[in-house]
């Protein structure tokens, strides 16, 4: 009976913790556009990488790993969040790095496992996308290496966020891990999980 209680709490009050969630990171003044203009947009980037990867020649192929590596992760967890549940309040700049603010009370409703699930689909997209350039780029082995190393680098810095986060470390600088990378939240959930 406790957890039906539980849920009912927490469907109460999703609205509520979306909105302060929503003030509370407006704050940082990041510029935000709405979530659908930026998703098709990113999705389309995407597709466009994929599609420049199939051309002969080594320059779109190149165009189109840098368009995979800056949009597979950011899609992946998006379309995995809506599969599982989590909506998305807008879209805003980190940076050059275009993300996308979950409206939060749609992920406490999430269980762990789903929690999980779009946490370690958002780990996936960058390793990969060097993986897939490697694969493309086998023609010249100084672009095949540069993308293993890519992937080298980038998944020791998944391994390595996840496994700080594992042990507690919650801050790298002035940031809160868990809100750098998905990898430190994949440990967060599978931490409360157990």
């Amino acid at each position: 009976m406790l957890e039906l209680e539980d849920i009912a709490t927490k469907q109460r009050c999703a609205a509520q913790v979306t909105e302060v969630s929503n003030q509370l990171h407006a704050r940082n003044g990041h510029y935000s556009f709405p979530v659908g203009f930026a998703m098709a947009a990113e999705i389309a980037l995407c597709l466009l990488g994929l599609y420049l990867l199939g051309f002969g020649h080594v320059v779109p192929k190149l165009l189109g790993l840098a368009l995979l590596i800056l949009t597979l992760q950011p899609t992946l967890k998006f379309v995995v969040g809506l599969a599982v549940g989590i909506r998305y309040a807008y879209a805003y700049l980190w940076y050059f790095e275009p993300r996308f603010k979950m409206a939060y009370g749609t992920y406490l409703l999430c269980s762990h496992k789903k929690r999980v699930l779009f946490q370690f689909a958002g780990s996936l997209g960058t390793p990969t996308a060097f993986l897939v350039g490697a694969a493309v780029l086998n023609a010249s082995s100084l672009l095949q290496s540069l993308c293993l190393l890519g992937f080298i680098v980038t998944a020791s810095m998944q391994v390595g966020a996840f496994v700080a986060a594992w042990f507690g470390v919650r801050k790298f600088g002035p940031f809160l891990l868990s809100q750098l990378t998905t990898p430190a939240a994949l440990a967060v959930e599978l931490r409360a999980l157990r």
